[in-house]
């Protein structure tokens, strides 16, 4: 016979599992997410040679950075 005991323990067993696989899900789509946003900075480090360049002016207020600040 079946106590209520095995049947808790079965189904904490489950939940935990369930949010195993849950948090194994979520942490590959952030990672998949962040390793395309550092492909597109590095393809964009490739093609203008630096990180920050005249359309990111709105870093720093308005005022484009010195170079030597920017140097990536």
């Amino acid at each position: 016979m079946v106590s209520w005991s095995d049947i808790h323990g079965s189904v904490g067993f489950i939940q935990s599992a369930n949010i195993s696989i849950t948090e194994a899900i979520q942490g590959a789509i952030i990672k998949q997410y962040l390793s395309n946003k550092f492909k597109s900075l590095r393809s964009q480090i490739g093609n203008n040679g630096k990180l920050f360049n005249s359309q990111h002016e709105g870093v720093t207020g308005g005022h484009p950075a010195p170079d030597d600040v920017l140097n990536v």
